[in-house]
């Protein structure tokens, strides 16, 4: 599985040490979840980490996914929709 390269301090950092938050992702893919799922923690416990993983995850489990950060202005889209791509950018 590839891990997302997230920025850290100047620093690419590779997504590691989450094994059971990678494995939950999976486990929605498979069974599906019919309520929202909300994702909540302290400043810095790696929510954002964990969605960018997540795009990446269902991506290679052949769902299309999309991450928006509209306070940061940061987006991951891994679809092959070009007009939808094109739309969130």
């Amino acid at each position: 599985m590839k891990k997302v390269k997230l920025d850290f301090a100047g620093l690419k950092v590779e997504f590691c040490d989450r094994e059971r938050a990678i494995h939950q992702i999976e486990e929605f893919a498979e069974r599906g979840t019919w309520h929202p799922v909300v994702v909540f923690g302290p400043e810095g416990c790696g929510k954002t980490a964990w969605l960018k993983q997540a795009t990446e995850t269902l991506r290679e489990m052949c769902y299309e996914a999309i991450y928006v950060d509209p306070m940061r202005r940061d987006f991951v889209v891994r679809t092959d929709v070009k007009e939808l791509v094109e739309k969130v950018r």
